[in-house]
């Protein structure tokens, strides 16, 4: 499993149950040499993530199949909080 930081939009929650949601982010590229249409993660509902919105994302990444990157998200933090507009 590889660790990684990725800032993205998310394109769509959906509830796996009472604690868990999928979301799916937008990336459209290549990761570690395989072309990836997305990327699909797993992580509480009390992260707070919410469509088209844009995130900076530690995730653990799992596998990937047909093009589509699956994992984890360690931490998440909106990315319109993480500077300063002044």
């Amino acid at each position: 499993m590889k660790t990684v930081l990725i800032v993205s939009k998310c394109l769509r929650v959906s509830k796996v149950n009472k604690n868990e949601n999928c979301y799916y982010f937008h990336f459209k590229g290549v990761y570690a040499g395989e072309i990836l249409k997305s990327i699909k993660l797993y992580g509480q509902v009390s992260w707070e993530i919410h469509k088209d919105e844009e995130y900076l994302v530690y995730a653990e990444f799992l596998e990937n199949q047909n093009g589509v990157l699956f994992g984890k998200v360690i931490k998440s933090k909106r990315l319109s909080d993480c500077s300063d507009l002044s």
